[in-house]
């Protein structure tokens, strides 16, 4: 097992459904990559028990976002499809999944998109709900006519788009035009997703990578503005019961 920095004194174990193997192991190399962690199933003591033994190495905060991630991941306490404009889909797919890793790290939510205009989420309670929210605030910002100049204390226009440019240097896809052609106060949110990911030793933008955001921009968001583009789920609950509860609501405008 790999050394990773700033690592926990020892390792942080925890038992989790036998059934949830298979999916514990093809999510493997992609939490490691989010949160920064080496993680290990660990050998049953005996064929015939429900649960298995997994192990996570690695700085402390990252070790905590990844086990609620591992345990939401095997035992959803809520899942929903999520389902905004069609023009954010560039965000969950664009530049190699990197802000979709960003996401997961801020939010420890398994995150799965799906046709355009539709997003899976599902995870822990808290999980969920700080995923959700901040889909719904992209939502929002998508419909902002708001200029970010003018509001106190933000950045300039040119600014969030330098910095939006700079970033996607480096994670060129077939998503890059149309991320660039999101709104700023869209883009100005990511950026924000991302500078929050880097101060946590999440995803960075490139190897060997340390500021992802120009001075001014550390810790600036615009206020939310009062008008509320839709937004529909349709959420799914199970904590330790297997029933299943149905429920639906809407954010609108």
């Amino acid at each position: 097992m790999s050394t990773w920095g700033f690592a926990s004194p020892t390792p942080d174990r925890f038992a989790v459904s036998a059934e949830a193997e298979d999916k514990v192991r093809e999510q493997q190399t992609r939490l490691e990559r989010i949160f920064n962690v080496g993680m290990s199933v660990l050998s049953k003591d005996c064929p015939e028990n429900p649960h298995i033994w997994l192990q996570l190495e690695g700085p402390k905060e990252n070790v905590c976002r990844a086990k609620e991630y591992l345990k939401g991941l095997c035992s959803p306490e809520l899942q929903s499809e999520i389902h905004y404009p069609p023009r954010l889909h560039c965000i969950f797919l664009g530049a190699h999944g990197f802000f979709l890793d960003c996401l997961a790290w801020s939010t420890s939510a398994h995150l799965v998109p799906l046709l355009p205009g539709s997003l899976m989420i599902s995870g822990l309670t808290e999980a969920f709900v700080m995923a959700q929210s901040r889909v719904e605030e992209l939502v929002q910002r998508l419909s902002w006519d708001l200029q970010l100049q003018s509001c106190p204390g933000a950045p300039d226009n040119g600014g969030v788009l330098r910095d939006f440019s700079a970033l996607l240097q480096t994670r060129e896809d077939a998503y890059t035009e149309a991320l660039l052609r999101l709104p700023l106060a869209v883009q100005e949110e990511l950026l924000s997703l991302v500078q929050e990911a880097s101060r946590g030793q999440g995803p960075s933008r490139e190897v060997g990578s340390s500021g992802l955001l120009s001075p001014q921009f550390q810790g600036v968001r615009a206020p939310l503005n009062e008008g509320r583009e839709f937004v529909g789920t349709r959420v799914a609950g199970s904590g330790k019961s297997p029933a299943v509860r149905g429920q639906s609501h809407t954010v609108e405008k």
